[in-house]
């Protein structure tokens, strides 16, 4: 007996917005990400805080009354997250979770032929990946950095650009949104944005584009990039702050850049990639098998798989441009790779469930075998111990086994003389030894304190890098005659002096004994002054 045909006006069936394994990577990533929140602030946190918070709650325009060197992307992060969560540590740390998990989707979708969805469970198994590679390798001091969202963003903008097509006109606008976004929170983003619009353009060439589409292309793209740029520079120029933007942003950070640089960059880059692939080792080991696999597909013919692996580590490649343009590396600086090695990872999870059901396993246990050796291989690495290890400490204090003091004293880098410990015990100490009327200036880079003590301090030099670092010199007769003019108007009621410093400078406590203060106590590296009655 014959079957009937299906009704051809029946719809088909919608798939499922979330799969069982989305759901599962959404776990692994939500266990990875919510014990960050317990993360306290390094110095750099401190600085983004200090600026977000005087921004949101007392008025002070970034650059123009509070000095900082960074463009204003990741001040809006802060200002945002003490405008919905109010003035704590962890707030920044959900907006990390939303862009691990934004990444994830960007990621999946990447992984993904052009002109087809994500195969079912690519968002959790992506989102999973980059929580592992963001979450359980960076500490709290390389977190809550500017990386992430640029990254995202600059991500977003190549998506974009790979699903551009002639039906899809408005893309080109969308990638520009992106690019420009991605701009305005850090500028090495700029090699991802060149990448999205070559990307634009070699889609233009495979559908034999008249110039005119070029020219449109172009077009929206610049549109979009514009705005949020533009906002952000009319914003600035109408609280008067433009100049004080370009001298810090442009000139300030140009003269550090000239004066750190290396003798030879090319060298340092290579010896810097090295070492970051050595941290992160045995994970980074699926480069080296990525690479393989696109050999062997190559050899096989597999134009489809060959074109999926070029993709990916063109973006690494983009990725590690990011990086080497700022001719710096610390290990917060190598964040955009983990959105290409995430995509690395997720096509060779997909190749390897293909090779099992190939074999005879069942589907079931061909998709989970991938993952329990990610798994298995991170807990057995250095950084699965260290992220254990944390854990432990957590919950020892949690339980009262451990100290205040000794769990504080986790956080902390003895070779540059930072211990969160000693920085809580001092921003505790000035809150109960002050009102909120009273002013208060940190000296060193100490920014942290400040969010601590939960004070402020109405001059824009609230630390005081720029001011005595010798890499950092840029218009310093000025900046000195600036600070001091506003130390003597403000008369802050405590000042915090360091004392690993260059003797007689702003940062040492002998330089404040003559204008009007005492020494009260010494703490760690702190030396807490008082105003003289």
């Amino acid at each position: 007996m014959a079957t009937e045909a299906p009704d051809p006006q029946e719809p088909t069936p919608r798939r499922s917005p979330l799969s069982v394994g989305d759901l599962v990577g959404l776990l692994i990533a939500s266990i990875f990400g919510v014990l960050t929140l317990v993360l306290p602030f390094g110095r750099d946190q401190g600085l983004y805080y200090y600026v977000g918070r005087e921004w949101v709650r007392h008025g002070k325009i970034p650059y123009r009354d509070v000095f900082d060197h960074k463009t204003p992307g990741i001040y809006y992060l802060h200002a945002l997250a003490i405008r919905i969560f109010g003035e704590h540590q962890w707030g920044i740390r959900i907006f990390d979770f939303v862009a691990v998990v934004a990444t994830g989707l960007v990621v999946a979708w990447l992984s993904a032929p052009r002109d087809e969805r994500p195969e079912e469970g690519a968002f959790g198994r992506a989102t999973a990946l980059v929580a592992i590679f963001f979450f359980g390798v960076l500490n709290f001091w390389d977190s809550a950095q500017s990386e992430l969202h640029y990254a995202l963003l600059g991500c977003l903008a190549v998506l974009f650009a790979r699903r551009f097509d002639g039906k899809k006109k408005h893309f080109p606008l969308l990638s520009g949104l992106a690019m420009g976004a991605a701009l305005v929170m850090k500028p090495p983003a700029i090699c991802l944005c060149l990448f999205a619009a070559g990307v634009m353009a070699m889609r233009l060439r495979e559908q034999k584009a008249k110039p005119k589409d070029y020219a449109a292309m172009l077009g929206l793209t610049a549109a979009g990039a514009s705005a949020p740029i533009g906002l952000t520079l009319a914003y600035f120029g109408s609280k008067g702050a433009l100049a004080a933007m370009k001298d810090i942003v442009v000139g300030a950070n140009g003269y550090y850049v000239s004066h750190e640089r290396d003798d030879n960059p090319f060298a340092d880059t290579l010896d810097a990639a090295q070492g970051y692939v050595a941290h992160m080792m045995p994970l980074s080991l699926l480069v080296v098998v990525a690479a393989i696999v696109l050999v062997l597909a190559k050899k096989a013919g597999d134009q489809e798989r060959v074109a999926r692996y070029k993709f990916a580590f063109s973006l690494l490649l983009v990725s590690y441009l990011c990086v080497a343009m700022q001719m710096k590396y610390y290990l917060l600086h190598w964040t955009p790779l983990m959105a290409p090695l995430s995509l690395l990872g997720l096509l060779l999870a997909r190749d390897l469930t293909s090779f099992l059901e190939a074999r005879g396993y069942s589907v079931r246990r061909a998709k989970i075998a991938p993952w329990a050796l990610l798994l298995g291989i991170y807990f057995l690495s250095p950084h699965g111990r260290r992220w254990g290890e944390q854990q432990i400490a957590v919950w020892r204090y949690a339980r009262g086994i451990d100290s205040r003091e000794r769990y504080l004293s986790r956080y902390s880098f003895e070779g540059i003389h930072f211990n969160y410990a000693d920085s809580s015990w001092v921003g505790d100490w000035l809150r109960e030894h002050s009102s909120e009327d009273d002013s208060v200036l940190v000296r060193g880079f100490q920014p942290e304190v400040y969010a601590i003590a939960k004070r402020s301090y109405p001059g824009r030099f609230f630390w005081a890098t720029f001011l005595v670092s010798k890499a950092r010199a840029y218009r310093r007769p000025e900046y000195l005659a600036e600070d001091l003019a506003a130390f003597e108007s403000a008369k802050p009621r405590f000042v915090v002096a360091r004392t690993e410093c260059e003797p007689g400078s702003v940062d040492d406590a002998s330089y404040y004994l003559p204008r009007g203060y005492h020494r009260v106590l010494d703490h760690g590296h702190f030396v807490i002054l008082e105003r003289n009655p």
